[in-house]
Order: C-alpha cells, then sequence, then structure tokens
C-alpha cells in the first residue's frame, strides 16, 4: 500500500489517532453526503495526502502559514475510502451558498475523470507512524499555485 500524509500546525505525538472533526465546508458537504455513491460521508471523514509534497501544501493552504518550518508532516495509517480533487470541495463551496449549478461538481468528486493535480484521501481516521520533514516552499510551489490553479479552472467550467 502506498503511504499517506497528514499535514498541521499541531505536534501530534505517535500512535495517536484522529477522527473527522468540524468541517470548514459544511455547504459542500451536505451536498456531497447527499450523493455518496459509496455509503462514504464527506462529513465524517478526515483528509489526507498520498505525498509529503501533498501534505505539506495541503496544510500551508489550510493554515495560511508562510513558513514550512512550522508545519509538522506525518506518514500515518488509514484505510483509504475514497480519492477526490479538492477544487471541487472548493467550487461546490461557492456554488451551494450562491444557488448555482452543482449536478456535474459532485458527479467529478465522486467519479473522477482525467488529470486532477491535488487531491484529498478520505477515510474514517488515522494513526501517526512517525514524523517526516516537511516539503519546503521550493517543493510546494508547483502544486499549490500552478497545478492547483489548473485544477480551479477545471472545476469552474462544470
Amino acid at each position: 500500500m502506498k503511504p499517506l500524509y497528514y499535514g498541521t500546525i499541531n505536534s501530534l505525538a505517535v500512535g495517536s489517532s484522529k477522527g473527522a472533526g468540524a468541517s470548514s465546508y459544511p455547504h459542500a458537504d451536505k451536498a456531497l453526503d447527499a450523493a455518496s455513491p459509496y455509503g462514504v460521508l464527506r462529513s465524517g471523514a478526515v483528509f489526507v495526502a498520498g505525498s509529503i509534497i501533498e501534505a505539506t501544501a495541503f496544510a500551508a493552504a489550510q493554515f495560511r502559514v508562510p513558513n514550512h518550518s512550522t508545519l509538522h508532516v506525518y506518514r500515518i495509517d488509514m484505510t483509504p475510502l475514497h480519492s477526490a480533487p479538492m477544487a471541487i470541495v472548493h467550487e461546490l463551496e461557492k456554488r451551494v451558498a450562491g444557488g448555482g449549478a452543482i449536478a456535474q461538481l459532485v458527479r467529478e468528486y465522486w467519479k473522477p475523470t482525467g488529470k486532477w493535480h491535488f487531491t484529498e484521501i478520505l477515510g474514517t481516521g488515522f494513526t501517526i507512524i512517525e514524523e517526516v520533514p516537511a516539503a519546503s516552499e521550493a517543493d510546494t510551489y508547483t502544486l499549490r499555485y500552478i497545478q492547483y490553479g489548473l485544477d480551479q479552472d477545471r472545476a469552474k467550467s462544470l
């Protein structure tokens, strides 16, 4: 199985576990939960990454940190339930709040087609295996500012 990673500003103990917390995207979660073809609820999931670079980029964006040296990245143990494009969640949150069309976004979230660059991997919880060095700002630049921008453009077009 491919290693999975979680990035945060918090220091976590090896062997500790983490489950789902409060959602930052309640409108998107509600729309996605209602259409889940797998019985997986996004609102009850934790979100992790498939690489150290992705975990670092995700944490840097989520916590709005200017310096990656303040981040903690952990290799984790988790059974992945679904992988989906993060840009869809952001676009879906805007559209649901604004009354826009969401059907194509919801379908693409649950059954992604084509290439998406920045994906979240869902699970019900995970256990910390070890801390690993966070990726540098230079290592995450392309993912955060170029590839994620392409994902955002694609999500807007759906």
